[in-house]
């Protein structure tokens, strides 16, 4: 995976949804998530988007099984959040 500066990109991602510009990190969240499939807090804000912003399930569904390959420990807590269901 392409991880040089994963985290750095990941808080670009973060600071531009806090300012406002949804779309503009969300299109940054995908382009991370092709690029490094090891940095788990990108799948968790892509699944946090799809299922509560979008209410994309399938998609959800799709981080989500990411997620449970990178930190099953922390799923459970996570799902509780958010109120999904399986």
């Amino acid at each position: 995976p392409d991880t040089v500066f994963s985290y750095a990109r990941y808080y670009i991602a973060e600071n531009l949804r806090k300012l406002g510009k949804h779309e503009q990190s969300y299109m940054m969240l995908l382009a991370l998530a092709q690029a490094d499939t090891v940095t788990y807090e990108v799948y968790k804000d892509l699944y946090i988007y799809e299922f509560t912003g979008t209410r994309n399930i399938e998609m959800a569904a799709r981080y989500r099984k990411r997620l449970e390959k990178l930190i099953p420990w922390y799923l459970p807590h996570l799902d509780a959040s958010i109120g999904w269901r399986q």
